[in-house]
């Protein structure tokens, strides 16, 4: 008859403090979409209306809302990222996942050696890509929000032929035979 074993697992508990702050935080982000779901319709509605009166005030306008409307989740992307970074070095260096010290939300097994090392190297990747595309995305509101300045093709009196499009950047999209080369 073999012998029973009797091996300890190691965990961390949760911490429910990190489990309030992280479902406050989900609470305020519903709360921000539910508002911007509300408001930005109208708002979009009324920027398109003012690009046939001023195309530079839509452009400015435009570009304000996109940037106020992304800035959030800008934020919380690049403090994600970057605790998630810190953690997985944290991780890597440890040889340990959760690292020593580290709150949980929930009770986790701890992982030692190298699956650990493998969490910590997966983790540091996912947090430096939500870093870059935290940075990124404000650029990308910069750029819708200067569409603006065009207007809704639809909703003119007159068609417009997309290849002959410059914005006030000077960007000409497709290819205008009149566009200086």
């Amino acid at each position: 008859m073999p012998a029973a074993t009797t091996e300890t697992v190691e965990v961390v508990p949760a911490d429910p403090r990190l489990r309030r702050i992280l479902l406050l935080t989900l609470l305020a982000v519903s709360v921000f979409a539910l508002a911007a779901a509300w408001w930005v319709p109208p708002a979009f509605r009324a920027l398109l209306a003012l690009a046939r009166e001023s195309p530079g005030q839509a452009r400015a306008r435009g570009v304000a809302v996109m940037l106020l409307l992304v800035s959030p989740f800008t934020l919380l992307g690049l403090v994600a990222g970057v605790d998630t970074l810190r953690r997985s070095v944290r991780t890597v260096r440890a040889e340990r996942f959760p690292p020593p010290g580290a709150r949980v939300v929930r009770t986790t097994r701890v992982v030692r050696g190298g699956p650990a090392r493998a969490l910590g190297t997966f983790t540091f990747a996912i947090g430096g890509l939500l870093v870059i595309l935290s940075t990124i995305l404000p650029w990308f509101a910069y750029r819708a929000g200067v569409a603006f300045e065009r207007g809704c093709a639809r909703a003119m009196n007159t068609p417009i032929q997309p290849a002959c499009l410059t914005d006030s950047d000077g960007f000409v999209s497709g290819d205008c035979p009149a566009a200086p080369r």
